[in-house]
C-alpha cells in the first residue's frame, strides 16, 4: 500500500500526482503501449459529454499530464475510460445503540495480485469536500471512500451488456461523489447524471443512516432503497429491471455466494451490527465474503462510521487484528 496526502486547487491536486508519478518511477502502466487512436477518440468524445459535470476532475488531467510530463491524451484516456473490473463485496447497516447507533460502510475490495499495490488517499480539495479512500495507480479516480460529511460509498463491477456509447469508468463517479455530495440523496442524483461506461454497482451511506444501491450499466441507471435497514453490493444486478444486463457467459467469482452470506449475515442480526462483528464477516473466507484464490484475492479491506473522519483498513485478505485506523 501506498499512501498520499493531496491538497490545493484540482490543477495542483493532479500536478503532484503527474510529479509523484514520475520521481517515484511509478509511471504509466504497461497497458498504455496498447492504446490506439480510437482508444484516444472514444476518451475525447466522453469528454465532451462529461466536462459539465465533472470540470474540477478534468483540471486534474491537465495537472498530472502537466506534472509528469506525458500527453495528455493519454491520461485522459486512462483516467477515463479504461481499467479493471473490481470483484468486491460492499455494505452498509445501521450500528447497535451502544456504538452510537451509526451507518457501519463496509468495503472488501477483490481483484488479482497485481491490485495489492494500491493507494490509500487522504485528499483536500480547495473547491470540494475532503476525503479519504482507495485506488490502485496514481490517477484521479477513487474505487471508495468516506467525506467530511460522513458520505461514505464504494463500486464493485458487474460484467454486463456493453454498447459503444461513452462514458466513463467506475472510480470517476466514486470520486466525483466523495468531492461534491454531502447525503445520499446528492449523490444519487449526480450518478444518475454521469454518463457510465461499462456496468457496476454503487452502494452509498450517509451519517443520518441514508443507505441507497444504484445498478447502472451503459443503458440504464436504477436506485434501490433497501427496506430493510441495510444495503449490500456484490457483482451482479440483482433488480428485475436490471438483470437482463447480466451477461449470462461471465459471473464473478462467488458474487451470489458472498452476497447471500451477507446479507444471511445482516439478516441475522436484524441490521443492527458492531465494527468487530463486520470484520469477522469481512475475514472469513468459508462463511463470510473474504476472497483468497490464487488470482482473485482480497486487496484491501476496510470499516468506517459514517461521521467520523477516520476508517479502519487492511491491505490484503485481512484477520480480525489486521486493520489500522487511518483519519483524515
Amino acid at each position: 500500500m501506498y499512501t498520499e496526502t493531496l491538497k490545493g486547487t484540482h490543477y495542483e491536486i493532479g500536478h503532484q500526482i503527474g510529479k509523484k508519478m514520475r520521481e517515484h518511477a511509478r509511471g504509466l502502466p504497461e497497458y498504455v503501449k496498447d492504446i490506439k487512436e480510437r482508444n484516444i477518440q472514444f476518451a475525447l468524445e466522453t469528454e465532451r459529454k462529461v466536462k459539465p459535470l465533472l470540470p474540477g476532475l478534468l483540471e486534474e488531467v491537465d495537472g498530472i499530464a502537466d506534472g509528469g510530463g506525458y500527453p495528455r491524451s493519454v491520461i485522459l484516456t486512462l483516467a477515463l475510460t479504461l481499467g479493471r473490473i473490481p470483484g468486491c463485496t460492499a455494505l452498509a447497516a445501521i450500528s447497535k445503540r451502544e456504538e452510537g447507533g451509526k451507518i457501519i460502510f463496509a468495503r472488501n475490495y477483490d481483484g488479482p495480485p497485481g491490485c495489492k499495490e494500491f493507494t490509500l488517499y487522504k485528499t483536500y480539495p480547495d473547491d470540494g469536500l475532503s476525503h479519504i479512500g482507495c485506488c490502485w495507480g496514481l490517477l484521479v479516480g477513487r474505487e471508495d471512500g468516506i467525506n467530511e460529511a460522513g458520505l461514505a460509498i464504494a463500486v464493485n463491477g458487474v460484467h454486463g451488456v456493453y454498447n459503444d456509447k461513452p462514458g466513463v469508468w467506475d472510480h470517476i463517479p466514486v470520486r466525483a461523489v466523495l468531492d461534491n455530495c454531502e447525503n445520499t440523496r446528492k449523490a444519487v442524483n449526480l450518478l444518475r447524471r454521469i454518463p457510465h461506461l461499462f456496468a457496476k454497482n454503487f452502494l452509498v451511506a450517509d451519517a443520518k443512516g441514508d443507505i441507497a444501491i444504484v445498478e447502472a450499466a451503459q443503458q440504464n441507471v436504477i436506485v434501490l432503497h433497501p427496506k430493510n435497514r441495510f444495503g449490500v453490493i456484490t457483482n451482479h444486478f440483482t433488480s428485475k429491471t436490471m438483470r437482463q444486463y447480466n451477461n449470462p457467459k461471465l459471473k464473478m467469482f462467488k458474487t451470489e455466494e458472498r452476497l447471500r452470506n451477507a446479507e444471511a449475515w445482516l439478516q441475522e442480526r436484524n441490521g443492527l451490527i458492531d465494527v468487530d462483528g463486520v470484520k469477522r464477516l469481512l475475514t472469513d473466507v468459508r462463511d463470510g465474503v473474504c476472497s483468497n484464490k490464487k488470482d482473485f484475492l482480497t486487496a484491501w479491506s476496510w470499516i468506517a462510521q459514517c461521521g467520523k473522519r477516520s476508517i479502519e483498513l487492511a491491505t490484503g485478505a485481512p484477520v480480525k487484528g489486521d486493520y489500522d485506523r487511518y483519519g483524515f
